[in-house]
């Protein structure tokens, strides 16, 4: 995500204060000086911090008295009105905002979406491990009750296999359910 810093005016009950702002993934962060060292610099404290997810960012015809201004609409209500210095940063702004509130949303459906496939795949595990685990209980079960010394040879070498691939399993489904 590319940082955009430009200068903006805030409207304050009709004053209206000149910030600097910067847009850093789905934030806006408004700070009180020209500075490229507080802009980019992440422990420099500002003086607001917007997150634009749910947010909505248009032009605001209702401040007839000013030119280039905009608003944002949090999705808590709250309303913040912003004068760009051209008509031109005015479109440059409504556009990298809405980019970096559809960002923001994308991150938030791919995260639900991964969270989903975790959960198909843990139980696609578990159901092989408890498929895996009868076939093994089965062969144990022959093994413990046979006599034939060639035959507990026989199950014995097919149970190796079989519990090396529940281990495995087990293990994939721990991580799973880890990282869910």
């Amino acid at each position: 995500m590319s940082h955009k810093k430009k200068r903006l005016h805030i409207s304050s009950k009709n004053r209206w204060k000149r910030h600097w702002c910067s847009v850093r993934g789905a934030s806006l962060i408004l700070h009180s000086k020209e500075d490229s060292s507080v802009l980019y610099n992440a422990r420099a404290d500002p003086i607001l911090c917007l997150d634009l997810e749910g947010s909505l960012v248009q032009t605001a015809y209702e401040c007839f008295k000013r030119n280039h201004v905009f608003t944002i609409s949090l999705p808590n209500g709250h309303a913040y009105y912003m004068q760009a210095i051209t008509q031109g940063e005015l479109l440059k702004w409504i556009q990298q905002l809405h980019c970096s509130a559809a960002i923001a949303c994308t991150r938030q459906l791919n995260r639900s979406l991964a969270i989903d496939k975790l959960r198909m795949r843990c139980t696609q595990l578990e159901t092989e491990i408890e498929g895996d685990l009868k076939i093994k209980n089965r062969a144990d079960n022959k093994l413990s009750s046979t006599q034939d010394v060639s035959l507990k040879e026989k199950l014995s070498n097919e149970l190796t296999p079989l519990e090396f691939s529940v281990d495995l399993l087990q293990a994939e489904l721990y991580r799973y359910r880890f990282t869910n």
